[in-house]
């Protein structure tokens, strides 16, 4: 998948999906050498939602200034707008 193919949005994700693609976030971060971004992504199975939020946006805050990394800060905001949906 390159920096330009859509990202398509999901507002609907529940716990399971949100989890499985903070994993999946991890793991992006990680390959890319965001070590800082992929050590804030551990263990976040079973976090509440403020603790979720602040996690996700600080990620964030760490990506925004990176060059070419709008895809990355675009599925993080997705994720973000989902945490209404924790239970």
């Amino acid at each position: 998948m390159t920096e330009d193919d859509t990202l398509k949005i999901f507002t609907n994700l529940d716990r399971q999906a949100i989890e499985a693609k903070l994993r999946d976030l991890r793991f992006q971060a990680g390959s890319r050498g965001l070590r800082e971004v992929s050590g804030l992504l551990e263990d976040v199975d079973g976090k509440d939602k403020d603790e979720l939020e602040a996690i996700l946006g600080a990620c964030v805050e760490i990506i925004r200034p990176l060059q070419g990394s709008q895809r990355l800060v675009a599925e993080f905001e997705m994720l973000q707008l989902n945490l209404v949906n924790l239970r």
